[in-house]
This record gives C-alpha cells, structure tokens and sequence, in this order.
C-alpha cells in the first residue's frame, strides 16, 4: 500500500496564500530550502496534482533545467520533474500536455485505489485535492463504506442538503416561535418603538451578529469540500449567496431557500452548457433584471413608507 505525502509552504502563524490565492509570498526558495523539495520528490513514485497547481507548474518545470539562470537543483529538480509519473485531476481541462495521466471523474475514489497499490509515496499537489481526500477519511474509511455499497459521495451530499434544510428550519422556527426571534424582528421593524417596548436593541444586535456569525461558519464548513480551504474561499459564494437572497426577497427566509437553490442550479446549467466564467456575468444580470422587474423578489413584500 502507497504512502500519501502533502507539503506546502506555510508561515509559522499558518499563512498560506494571499488573495486571489497568491502562493508567491514567498518569493523564490532559498537553496536549502529548494534542496530539501527536490530530495522530497526524489523520494515519490508518484505526483497528484490538481488544477491550479498543475498550471502552475506546467508552465515553467517542463523546461526549467534550460533556462540561462537556473542553478544545478533547479535544473537537477526539472529532469526530476519530467520524469516522475503524475496525475492530473479535473473535470475542466480537456487535456494535459508533457506525458500525465488526466482524471476528469471522482478524485477520492481513484486516490483510494492507487493508495492501495504497492509502489513508493505518492505525492499530493494542492490544497482542494488533498482536502478532498482528508474529509473523505472522516467519521470512517473510505474504502469500508464503499465495499460495503455506500457511495461517499452522494451520502455527503445527501448530509450536506438535510444539514443546510435543517438550518433553515430552525432559523425560521426561532424568528417565528420564541420570543427572541420576535424580539429580534421588532428591533429590524422599528428600533425605537422596540425601544420603548423594553427591548434592548445592543443586546438583539449582539445576538443576530451571533446568529450569522454561526450560521456562516456552518455554510464555510459545507462549502470548503467544493472550493478548497483558503482566506477567500468563500468569495464568489458570497455573491451567489446575495443574488439568491435578491432573487428570493430580501428578508425572507423562504425566498432565501429557494434563491439559493435556484441560483445553485441556475449557476451549474451555466457551468456545464456554456462556459464557468459565464456564471458570475448571469448571476450579475439576474440581480439585476429581478430588481428591475420585482424589487421585493419572489417571495418579499413591498411596502410603502409615508413621507
């Protein structure tokens, strides 16, 4: 059975990559550090790569032992490169070039299998891969679940629905039936008379910061398997997230539901028939054709405020 070897450069406070997911912080390695990665890859029989870590190093490795200022462990490290055996995982490049094998299907299955072949380390490239790999192997193996007829990953994604269903019922369960759930939609109606009421307004703004707080944490903890765990991971999300609660009706937590899916779906239509960088120009369109055409969203009320 192969060995799974992950490394990555990282400072001592756990930084990772800048916005845009920057890995050049760094700047170039020293020559002991570099010396140390190329014993390292020496050492594997196999290179895992996933997408953006595969361009990155395809672009420069598959010649960097002939460029005019390469030093002898980079020149040592580029025929190393060229003649380890790799595979490239993604389900959007069409094709690799420089001899790697392309898997566009499950990631975790086949990691699984070739896991399970004899042969030296392998080594994984890049953070969602090796995340993919990590939450597979959480709560039980893998390889038992799936011997015994359990599909991973539709079982996750079946957990993730109820999970994310089940938020949201409890959410509309607490701003409809207690009593700080009302307090807190009276202090959005109209802080000053849920002043005079006796409502504290800090203490309600206190707990609805809470309330999102933990309610983004669980949508981060859902959505990291997808987009892979980094400082701006959950930016375009953050977006999808706004047009489904424009789509929906701002304030509406039914509307939210069902934006969200909508755009969730609408966004993977547009993904596999057209084109992934069409997604944010039609989820911007749909904002704003919607509050062109209904302000208040699907399920939102208009109101009407006497000057």
């Amino acid at each position: 059975m192969r060995k799974l070897i992950y490394g990555m450069n990282l400072t001592l406070d756990g930084y990772i990559a800048a916005p845009g997911d920057d890995i050049g912080w760094s700047g170039p390695p020293s020559d002991e550090l570099f010396q140390w990665w190329l014993d390292q890859e020496r050492a594997s029989g196999l290179s895992l790569y996933g997408r953006k870590l595969w361009e990155t190093m395809s672009s420069y490795w598959p010649t960097g032992d002939q460029q005019p200022n390469a030093t002898p462990a980079e020149i040592a490290f580029a025929q190393n490169w060229r003649d380890t055996p790799k595979v490239v995982f993604s389900s959007t490049l069409g094709k690799v070039d420089w001899t790697p094998r392309l898997v566009a299907g499950d990631a975790v299955d086949e990691i699984t299998r070739l896991k399970a072949e004899d042969g030296g380390p392998m080594g994984i490239g890049g953070a969602t891969l090796a995340l993919y790999r990590s939450l597979a192997l959480v709560s039980f193996s893998t390889d038992l679940a799936r011997a015994n007829g359990i599909d991973v990953d539709r079982v996750s994604l079946l957990f993730f629905l109820l999970l994310a269903l089940a938020v949201a019922l409890a959410l509309s369960l607490f701003y409809q039936r207690t009593r700080l759930g009302l307090a807190v939609r009276a202090v959005a109606e109209d802080a000053e008379v849920a002043s005079l009421m006796g409502i504290s307004r800090r203490w309600v703004l206190t707990l609805s910061w809470a309330v999102g707080v933990a309610v983004t944490g669980t949508a981060a903890v859902l959505a990291a398997p997808s987009v892979g765990l980094t400082p701006t991971m959950m930016d375009d999300i953050a977006v999808f997230a706004f047009a489904g609660a424009v789509l929906g009706g701002l304030g509406s937590l039914t509307g939210a539901v069902v934006g969200g899916f909508t755009v969730g779906i609408l966004a993977d239509l547009i993904a596999g028939y057209a084109s992934a960088n069409l997604q944010l120009t039609l989820v911007f369109a749909l904002i704003v054709v919607v509050l062109y055409l209904r302000p208040q969203g699907l399920f939102g009320r208009s109101t009407q405020v006497r000057q």
